[in-house]
Parts: C-alpha cells; structure tokens; sequence
C-alpha cells in the first residue's frame, strides 16, 4: 500500500499566516470573512509602521541647531510610543537619530563658532603607577632608651 504525500493545508477554516520558515499557523479563523486567526489579526491591526506622522512631527525639527527643538522632538516620540501610535522598533530608530543630533551640536558649534586654527585639549586621565616608598621611611626608628 503506498503512503499518500501531504496535502497542503488549504481549509478555509484555518489561519492563512505563514511564519518565517514557511510554516502556516494552525488556529481557526476568526471570522469567515477574515483569512487570519485571533492573532494574526490583532497583529495586523496594531500596524503603526505604516502611519503617515509628518503632522504630528511638523515644525519640531524645522533646524535642528539647539538641543530645546530636539528635546521636544524626543518627547513627542515617547508621547507617540506610549499612544502605541509609532512601534517600539522605529521609536529607537529615531532616538537614535535624535542622539546623533545632540551629539554634534556641540562641534557645530565650535566648528562655527570657535577659533578654527585651535587645537583640541587632550586630556589623559590615566593613573600613574604606584611610586616605590624609599628605604629610610621603611625601616624602624630607633627610640632612646
């Protein structure tokens, strides 16, 4: 008797979500409209990648010369990230940015600002090593008797 090959699932009644691997999700639909599980389609739902935030963003980055427009930049995206309005994913994305803005305003600034022809400081904060206490503090004085 031959062993008949697996048919793919193609039931109306299971979820269509296919992982990464290929692999399809096992649950029932939840509606027989709807081609997704319970959660693939809550997931889809929760989508914020896709939305457009040029408003919500507009005018708080127009030059970003002085840290008080990228701080606010930075505290309307956690607003949007606690809103759920922006992913967790593109939210570090742009911190990240925001944290690169910070980070060279400050050699912007002396780069317009400042003597060109100054050369930087150079600091070492480097601990010297241990200095070898000399001979005549190590040996015992003799006390009169």
């Amino acid at each position: 008797m031959k062993q008949q090959p697996a048919q793919p699932a193609t039931d109306s009644t299971k979820c269509r979500f296919h992982t990464a691997s290929g692999r399809r999700c096992r649950l029932p639909v939840v509606d027989s409209r709807s081609t997704l599980c319970f959660r693939h389609s809550a997931l889809r739902n929760l989508e914020p990648d896709t939305a457009d935030l040029t408003s919500d963003f507009a005018g708080l980055l127009t030059d970003p010369q002085s840290a008080v427009q990228i701080n606010n930049f930075l505290a309307k995206l956690i607003s949007l990230t606690i809103q759920h309005r922006i992913s967790p994913r593109r939210a570090a994305a742009l911190a990240y940015m925001g944290n690169l803005l910070i980070r060279t305003l400050r050699p912007v600034d002396r780069e317009f600002h400042g003597d060109p022809n100054e050369e930087p400081q150079i600091i070492f904060d480097i601990p010297g090593p241990d200095s070898p206490v000399p001979p005549e503090e190590q040996a015992p004085q003799k006390v009169p008797v």
